[in-house]
């Protein structure tokens, strides 16, 4: 399968996903702020971003931030699934945050050390993204991945723990309410895959491309529908590097 195709339907299964099984209202692929856009409490999230930087730097021995001044990397932002829920009609608004990525030999940009620090570097410029442009009551912004090396997955969930936990101490903000987390592997099929696939029969939206496929393979084979739906598939093989 080609790379952009394999993405597409990939970021396709992420949003049928937001959508069908975590409920969300509104959800939008490739999301990116607009440059005409006001940064909320500007200032106050530029000293969060310097602190961040030093402790990436400094004390987990990360390097997520390049030279460059906090409204750049604002504009660089870009979710590859966004989506937006309510609790109830008086309640603000959730959000659920998505970067996907689909390797088919396990997660790899670059090295080790180069993988986990762009993994990292996508979830935090999605959360002073959100923080700067969305008024929202919580957030939580997920890395998903079928395929990573169980050594990446620990680093990067090992350096999110202490990211966050600096990140809640910035009281100018309202960072505490940001949960960062990573679903891969097996998790990514038995609480995204699986999910989605036992919504396939509920939907019919042309323009969901996942769900389009799958209904074309179950058109072609009615069987295999019943045969996916009881199955937990297992993502995990053949991910070291």
């Amino acid at each position: 399968m080609e790379p952009d195709v394999k993405i597409e339907i990939g970021e396709s299964l992420i949003y049928s996903w937001l959508r069908h099984v975590q409920g969300c209202t509104v959800a939008q692929v490739s999301w990116r702020p607009s440059p005409t856009w006001t940064i909320a409490r500007e200032r106050e999230l530029k000293e969060a971003f310097e602190v961040i930087r030093e402790f990436a730097s400094e004390t987990i021995g990360v390097q997520i931030f390049r030279n460059g001044d906090f409204s750049q990397f604002l504009r660089q932002a870009e979710v590859d699934v966004l989506g937006v829920r309510w609790s109830g009609p008086a309640a603000a608004p959730s959000v659920i945050a998505v970067d996907s990525a689909f390797h088919e030999c396990g997660l790899q940009y670059g090295n080790a050390d180069e993988t986990v620090g762009r993994v990292l570097k996508k979830l935090v410029r999605a959360a002073f993204a959100l923080e700067a442009y969305l008024d929202v009551d919580e957030a939580s912004i997920v890395f998903a991945t079928p395929k990573m090396a169980e050594p990446i997955r620990e680093a990067v969930q090992r350096h999110l723990a202490a990211l966050g936990m600096r990140l809640a101490e910035q009281r100018g903000s309202a960072m505490p309410r940001m949960r960062f987390r990573v679903i891969a592997n097996a998790e990514f099929s038995n609480e995204i895959l699986v999910p989605v696939l036992n919504q396939v029969d509920a939907v019919a939206d042309t323009s969901e491309l996942f769900m389009c496929a799958q209904q074309l393979l179950r058109l072609c084979d009615p069987g295999l529908g019943n045969r996916r739906s009881s199955t937990s598939f297992d993502c995990s093989a053949s991910t070291n590097y």
